[in-house]
């Protein structure tokens, strides 16, 4: 039995997690899908793992509340993912036990699912030899702050870091705020990817990654704000439209890079008021090779494919 004690300016708790593969079996699920496979998609057993080969990239892709293993946004990644590389391995999480529930409840509970997650991936290196630096992340919302706690796990297991963290519109409702430790950061992977397209809503409004990307400014989206501004008593649907473009505009970036380029800059006024005033440096929204730090600013339509 492990005990974790946390305790965060919002919420103070304690949390038990019984780290044995029949808690993961309970709160966490995991669905292998490999291309050209007979039902694209099956689920693992975490007792025995099927053989994983130790040099092809394995994305987990992780939702966010409410939502679980069959999140819409799960199979336009990895459809757009297999058009560049169909040698991806793709993990399936759901953790929807603990994620559909309210939400105080289960931002309560992404570290205890990170850390099945990383028990996982641990055991994968141990049993297959997949390498730290052949896993990637994926993760939307709640979904992005889970994969940030696996990435702490891993390396206080080994020591290691995962090679990538793509974190889209990581959640903000009850992580602002926090130490930097108790959610994601810059350290929980060797590159910590955000997408900011909700930001101080129901996204994480600074910087959370060692790249930062806030297209439109990162707080709210086109087309968004106009629903808002015809009924006001839509904005839980408004900010939805702001925060699932995280997902929309990445998988669109994987598919058209050439079309979302990003550009340093000092802040959003600095960019809109001259990109000329902003650094030479770009960085295409989708890319899952890029090393480039700081913060990168980007103008996109209100309309798939939103360019």
């Amino acid at each position: 039995m492990k005990i974790l004690f946390a305790t965060y300016k919002t919420v103070p708790f304690v949390l038990m997690v019984l780290l044995n593969e029949s808690t993961a079996t309970y709160m966490v699920h995991f669905d292998l899908c490999i291309k050209n496979t007979t039902g694209r998609c099956t689920e693992i057993n975490v007792e025995s793992p099927p053989y994983l080969p130790n040099n092809v990239p394995i994305v987990f892709l992780i939702h966010g509340w409410t939502s679980d293993g069959s999140a819409s946004w799960y199979d336009s990644t990895i459809d757009a993912l297999w058009q560049t590389n169909d040698q991806y391995h793709f993990i399936k999480v759901d953790w929807s036990i603990r994620s559909k529930t309210i939400y105080i409840t289960a931002q309560s509970a992404v570290d205890e699912a990170g850390i099945i997650i990383a028990n996982f991936i641990v055991k994968l290196n141990n049993t297959y030899s997949v390498p730290f630096e052949n896993i990637l992340e994926i993760g939307f919302s709640l979904g992005a702050q889970v994969a940030g706690f696996a990435g702490k796990e891993v390396q206080k297991l080994t020591e290691k870091k995962i090679s990538r963290i793509v974190a889209l519109d990581p959640a903000g409702p009850l992580f602002d705020g926090r130490p930097k430790e108790e959610m994601l950061n810059p350290n929980d992977a060797e590159n910590v990817v955000v997408i900011h397209t909700n930001g101080g809503f129901a996204g994480y409004v600074d910087d959370a990654g060692t790249i930062d990307i806030f297209p439109n400014g990162g707080s709210s989206q086109p087309g968004c704000t106009v629903a808002l501004l015809r009924n006001i008593l839509k904005l839980s649907e408004t900010i939805g439209c702001s925060h699932s473009r995280s997902y929309k505009l990445f998988v669109e970036a994987l598919l058209h890079p050439d079309k979302f380029q990003a550009k340093k800059c000092y802040n959003w006024i600095v960019y809109l008021i001259s990109e000329d005033l902003c650094e030479d440096e770009t960085v295409t929204l989708g890319d899952l090779t890029t090393t480039a730090t700081g913060k990168y600013y980007l103008k996109t339509e209100d309309e798939p494919p939103y360019y």
